[in-house]
């Protein structure tokens, strides 16, 4: 029975193919080809793959998504700038420790007083400590430009006592072309040798003419103060210390040492140190030296004026310098 079937359906099959085979031979020409319709183009699915996985000790790159405005960005708004106020530091000077005793001068000028306006003459009322070694007094005016208007030289009494010393009055003339001009007043104190021993000074205002207007203030204390070395001590180690303080005019001092020919053996010079109240400047310096028998000097300290050029202030003392 199956046989059968399939044996009918196969006809079936070649009665319909031979069927077709008449048509296409007869009536091929009047019939109109009509395409095939198109068939889906089939792509292989691609097959997953693992991702590789990074060595060790090497950076793994990531994807970094930036996004795109679709507008401008709008302005920043303005920043308006402000100070800060910062605390204000002003240095403090440093202490400045006590330099001790002013000693009192050996020239005590009463009259005229710093800065007195003055016409001439000059009256000039002082006291001079006249000790053995004092063996002239120089009593000298000088210009603002450091010209010599006035000197006078006398030598001491012998017969005076060292304290109070000797008082001495004097007339000093004067002449100038200009209304009114700076001068110092100085006196200079020398020893028998012509070194210098003490000067004291005073800055004045000449007056070609017109009232004087003098300042009532003395002129007692020393410019300059000498600590170390002790006068007629000696001085051993080949090293001569001087050390005191002085009254600031040009900030510095010069130290002096002369033998008795009179000859400077040693010259220094040192700048002062802090201003103290009272306006005077410690100083300090070290001189070596290198001798083969004891030998006497005087050591000089002296300062130059501020306003007036030339030597303002003197002050000295003799000492012994041993090997």
């Amino acid at each position: 029975m199956g046989r059968r079937v399939a044996f009918a359906r196969a006809m079936y099959i070649w009665a319909w193919v031979l069927l077709g085979m008449s048509f296409g031979l007869g009536g091929c020409q009047g019939l109109t080809p009509v395409a095939p319709p198109a068939l889906p183009t089939l792509l292989p699915t691609p097959t997953p793959r693992p991702s590789p996985q990074p060595e060790p000790g090497t950076a793994t790159p990531t994807a970094t998504s930036i996004a795109v405005p679709a507008t401008a960005p709008a302005m920043a708004p303005a920043v308006t700038p402000f100070t800060v106020p910062w605390p204000t530091w002003t240095p403090t000077k440093p202490p400045v420790p006590p330099l001790g005793e002013i000693a009192y001068a050996a020239v005590h000028i009463f009259q005229p007083g710093p800065g007195s306006r003055v016409v001439s003459p000059i009256p000039l009322h002082m006291r001079v400590q006249t000790k053995d070694e004092v063996q002239s007094i120089v009593v000298e005016l000088l210009g603002e430009d450091g010209r010599l208007l006035y000197r006078e030289l006398f030598r001491p009494p012998q017969e005076s006592l060292a304290y109070p010393g000797v008082p001495y009055r004097l007339n000093i003339p004067f002449e100038i072309r200009a209304e009114t001009e700076w001068a110092r007043l100085q006196v200079l104190l020398r020893d028998a040798l012509n070194r210098p021993v003490f000067q004291q000074a005073v800055p004045l205002v000449l007056l070609r003419q017109g009232y004087p207007d003098f300042v009532a203030q003395e002129v007692y204390e020393s410019g300059i103060v000498i600590q170390k070395p002790v006068a007629d001590e000696p001085v051993f180690g080949g090293t001569l210390t001087v050390r005191g303080f002085a009254k600031v005019e040009a900030g510095v001092v010069e130290v002096l040492v002369y033998n008795q020919e009179p000859r400077v053996l040693y010259a220094r010079t040192v700048p002062l140190g802090a201003t103290n109240e009272e306006g005077y400047a410690p100083y300090e310096v070290e001189i070596p030296y290198d001798l083969d028998r004891p030998l006497q000097v005087r050591i000089v300290v002296q300062e130059h004026g501020r306003r007036i050029p030339g030597v303002m202030y003197v002050n000295s003392v003799v000492v012994w310098l041993v090997p």
